[in-house]
C-alpha cells in the first residue's frame, strides 16, 4: 500500500516543464514540495566551491547520471538569465545510478562558475559574481514514469 501511495504521490508531483515557462526562485528552505532536494555546503562566495548534494525524502527510488550529473539540470540567474555550468557542457555518457528514499548522494563539485566556452566539453569559465541564482534538475522513478523536479534557490555572496 506504501507503494502505491508514493507512487500516486510522485505522480501528483511531476511538474509539466515549457520552453517558456518562467523560472521563479524558490526561497530557501521551500522544497518541501518535492520529493527530492539540493543540499548545497553553505554559505557560498564568489570564488569559492560546493558539493551539490541531492536528497530523496519520497517514497520511491529515482535515477541520477553518475557521469555527468548536470546534464539534466539548469541554472538562471535571478533575473533570468539561463547559464550552464562546467559538469553540465558534456552528456553523451549515461550511466544511471539509483537514489534509494531516505538516502543523499553528492551529485558533483562545482567550483561555482559557469561555462563561456563549450567545445565537447567547457574549455573555458569564469566565477559567478555575487548574486541570487536558481537551479533545477528533472529526475526519473527507478522504476520508470514522468521526471519530477527539484528546485533550489542559493545566493552566492562578495568573497570574505
Amino acid at each position: 500500500m506504501r507503494r502505491i501511495l508514493g507512487l500516486l504521490v510522485t505522480a501528483l508531483l511531476v511538474v509539466p516543464t515549457p520552453a517558456n515557462a518562467r523560472v521563479e526562485p524558490a526561497p530557501s528552505g521551500s522544497q518541501e514540495m518535492w520529493p527530492l532536494r539540493f543540499l548545497l555546503d553553505t554559505p557560498l562566495h564568489e570564488g569559492g566551491e560546493t558539493r551539490v548534494r541531492l536528497r530523496n525524502v519520497g517514497e520511491v527510488s529515482y535515477t541520477y547520471n553518475s557521469y555527468y550529473q548536470a546534464c539534466y539540470m539548469k541554472f538562471r540567474e535571478r533575473g533570468g538569465r539561463r547559464f550552464i555550468i562546467p559538469e553540465g557542457t558534456h552528456c553523451d555518457l549515461v550511466d544511471r545510478q539509483e537514489i534509494e528514499p531516505g538516502e543523499t548522494v553528492t551529485l558533483f563539485r562545482w567550483d561555482l562558475d559557469e561555462c563561456i566556452e563549450d567545445n565537447w566539453g567547457c574549455t573555458k569559465a569564469k566565477d559567478l559574481p555575487p548574486g541570487r541564482y536558481v537551479m533545477k534538475g528533472w529526475f526519473r522513478p527507478y522504476d520508470g514514469g514522468d521526471a519530477v523536479k527539484a528546485v533550489r534557490a542559493f545566493r552566492i555572496r562578495n568573497s570574505p
